[in-house]
C-alpha cells in the first residue's frame, strides 16, 4: 500500500462537497493537518469526533485504565493546553505568580502573625512551586486549597520551585475546598 498525502485527498473531498473550489480544501486540509502535527509536538492529545452521530473518529494520545495514572496524565495534557491557549491568545503575563498552600501550611502561615504589637511583615512559606499562570496553578495543587499571588519583576518560566520562600509581599487570593478529580475544574 503506497503513502498518502494531502494532495490525494483534494478530489475526493471535491468530489463529496462539489460547490466548495478546490483552492478551498486545499487550505483548509493545510490547516488541519498542520493544527494536528503541531499540538502533538506540542504535547497535547488529539480527538477528532462527530458531533451529530456521537462517535469518535479519532484520537491520538494515551489511553489507561488506572485511574490514578489517567488522573496524572490528565493534569499533564490540562497543563499542556493551558500553555498553548496562553500562547495562542497571546495573554501578556500580569506580573505576578501563584501558588497553593495545603491546611497545614496555612496554619503555618498563620502562626507566624502576631496578635499583638507591630505587625510582622516577612513570612516562611516554606518549600513552595510558584506559577505563572493562575489556571495552571489551580490543576497541578490540585490538593492544595489556599492560593496566594505574589509580585515578580522578572519573568522566571512556567514554574519554578523556592525552597523556604521567604517574602513579604504575598497576597491571598481565594480559597477552594478539596475536592479530588473535581477541583481540576474549578
Amino acid at each position: 500500500m503506497a503513502m498518502k498525502n494531502m494532495f490525494d485527498y483534494i478530489d475526493i473531498i471535491h468530489d463529496k462537497f462539489p460547490l466548495v473550489p478546490k483552492e478551498d480544501i486545499k487550505k483548509i486540509l493545510s490547516f488541519g493537518l498542520k493544527s494536528i502535527y503541531l499540538h502533538n509536538m506540542y504535547g497535547a492529545d488529539t480527538m477528532i469526533q462527530d458531533k451529530v452521530k456521537n462517535k469518535y473518529l479519532f484520537y491520538i494520545g494515551r489511553l489507561t485504565y488506572d485511574s490514578l495514572k489517567h488522573f496524572f496524565y490528565y493534569i499533564k495534557k490540562m497543563t499542556t493546553k493551558i500553555r498553548i491557549l496562553y500562547n495562542k491568545r497571546k495573554i501578556k503575563w500580569d506580573g505576578y505568580y501563584y501558588f497553593g498552600l495545603t491546611e497545614e501550611q496555612y496554619n503555618n502561615y498563620l502562626s507566624q502573625q502576631k496578635g499583638r504589637g507591630r505587625k510582622r511583615k516577612w513570612f516562611n512559606f516554606g518549600t513552595i512551586m510558584l506559577y505563572k499562570i493562575l489556571d495552571e496553578c489551580k490543576i497541578n495543587e490540585y490538593n492544595k486549597e489556599y492560593f496566594f499571588r505574589v509580585p515578580y519583576i522578572v519573568d522566571l518560566g512556567y514554574k519554578t520551585l523556592e525552597n523556604d520562600y521567604v517574602t513579604d509581599k504575598a497576597e491571598y487570593l481565594f480559597y477552594r475546598k478539596k475536592e479530588g478529580f473535581k477541583s481540576l475544574n474549578k
